[in-house]
Formats: C-alpha cells, structure tokens, sequence
C-alpha cells in the first residue's frame, strides 16, 4: 500500500510538471504491458531525467504492486547520458514541431565562378564536403540594435546574420542578397534545420578560410560538378547561373 501511495503522489507531481526526479509530462516514455489485450491504454508512465542519470546508480527501479497499472517491477537501465539524451530528442521531434534552426547559406558569384569551400573533417554534418559560406541565425545578429518600429522586433536579422557568416567564414564582402529556395533537414544530433538560400555578388576581399573548411575554389558551374559536394548545391548553383545568364 505503502509504494502505491508513492507511486501515485510522484506520477502526480510528474503530472503537475514537478521535478520529482522525473521529467516533465511531455517527456514521459509510455510502455504498454505485453499481455494487455487493450493495445491503446497506456500501462506505465515514468522515465529518468538527464540529472537522475548522473547518480552513482545507473538504473531506475519502479515498484507497483498487483493492485496497481501493473503487478510486477519494471526496470529501466541508462548506461550513459547519450541513452538519456536521444530519448529527450525523440519526445522533443514530438512535442516542438514547431522549433527549428534557422540558418541561410550563399551562392557568392563573380566573374561567372562562384565561391565553394571544403568542410573539415572534423565537422560532424557534412566532413571533407564542398558548399558554400553559410550558418546558424543567432540572438545577437538583432538582440542589441535598435528595435523596429519603437517594438521589441528586429527586421534584417537573416541579413546580418549571413553578412556576419560570410565574413567569418571566408573574410569576404557580399553586395545585396537575393532570395533563392529553402530547404529542411534533421541535424546528426536531431534538431530540425530550416535553410535558406541565397546568392549575391562578390564585393571586395582576400579569401581566409575559418576552422569550419581546408579548402576553397573560385569555379565555374563546369568545375563545380567534378567536386564532391553536398548534394543539391550543385543544382542551387545551376539556379543561380540560370538567372544570372538568362540566355546562355
């Protein structure tokens, strides 16, 4: 009676959101008992959160008496904080459909080349692939400017942002950004990227590549096919040459 009652206050609390050593209720990993004929009632709810995992403990024992949504002990085992961390992962894809990471790449052209540069090898997404400059939106591309308008908004963030990119990344100027396409993906560690694509041309500047690439080409969209690069940079370069030379 006695681990039944606890039982139920913590599953409450887990309920309520309370940490309880438990995660909050849109993290909960529901198992069903394999003799339940009723496939759809969830039978258990409970599972570690990424600070539980760092007990000297690397298990989690749940006892229920026969009374209770199941009449014997179910174990769950964590063996590392990676185990713990792809859960997370799973329920997040699942309950933040709407969360994503921005990030803009460009297509910089000058002279009829375009500027492509080799990934490092120690990149995790994409090693040892050729691309174009390119990156993450972060909050201090617009956090610190002056607001739009007198409210607390921001307009060019994605245009700072990819100006900032190119810069850091081959040390060069671009002139006015054009709107390309866009694209999804999930990342090697499971968030969702939303990207868009731009082109623009080269201004001025000494190409000096960052840690992120070994390797850079000033090519034409011939030279480009013969590289190893990530798949659909290639088309996006065709786009581009397509607008830019509308009737070759």
């Amino acid at each position: 009676a006695a681990a039944k009652k606890n039982w139920n206050r913590n599953f409450a609390k887990t309920k309520r959101g309370a940490s309880g050593g438990f995660l909050p209720r849109p993290l909960l990993l529901r198992l069903r008992h394999p003799n339940s004929e009723k496939r759809n009632q969830p039978k258990f709810c409970g599972i570690l959160s990424p600070e539980n995992c760092f007990r000297k403990t690397s298990s989690a024992l749940f006892q229920i008496s026969s009374s209770g949504l199941l009449s014997k002990k179910v174990r769950i085992l964590y063996n590392e904080y990676r185990q713990v961390s792809l859960c997370y992962h799973f329920f997040m894809d699942i309950s933040d459909k709407e969360l994503h990471r921005i990030a803009t790449t460009c297509i910089i052209h000058k002279d009829g080349k375009y500027l492509v540069t080799k990934r490092s090898p120690h990149k995790k997404a994409f090693p040892n692939k050729w691309t174009v400059p390119g990156g993450g939106l972060n909050v201090d591309d617009y956090i610190h400017k002056p607001k739009s308008h007198g409210a607390p908004q921001w307009y060019g963030a994605l245009d700072a942002a990819l100006a900032r990119e190119v810069k850091e990344e081959v040390n060069v100027e671009i002139g006015k950004t054009q709107y390309l396409l866009n694209l999804t993906f999930i990342s090697p560690d499971g968030i969702p990227v939303l990207v868009l694509s731009y082109h623009a041309p080269y201004v001025s500047g000494e190409v000096k590549l960052d840690e992120d690439a070994v390797e850079y080409k000033w090519a034409t969209l011939k030279e480009i096919k013969e590289l190893d690069l990530i798949a659909g940079i290639c088309q996006e370069i065709e786009m581009v040459e397509a607008l830019l030379k509308p009737n070759s």
